[in-house]
């Protein structure tokens, strides 16, 4: 439902978003914040993305952990 926020740390890109529960409007989530961690990694035609970790509970809204 959007409000994701990205950021860069080091060579991984670190996705942060808030989890809605059922019920919740668009602009008011009332479930945690989200992190998705993305590293590249060298493939056979080049580059690829892939998910090292995410996680679930509370995130500092600037952190990149």
């Amino acid at each position: 439902m959007g409000h994701d926020s990205f950021a860069v740390s080091g060579n991984t890109l670190v996705r942060h978003f808030p989890l809605y529960k059922a019920g919740d409007r668009n602009a008011q989530p009332t479930g945690v914040r989200a992190r998705s961690a993305t590293g590249w990694t060298s493939a056979e035609a080049g580059w690829v993305l892939r998910r090292e970790r995410i996680s679930d509970g509370p995130v500092r809204a600037n952190s990149t952990e």
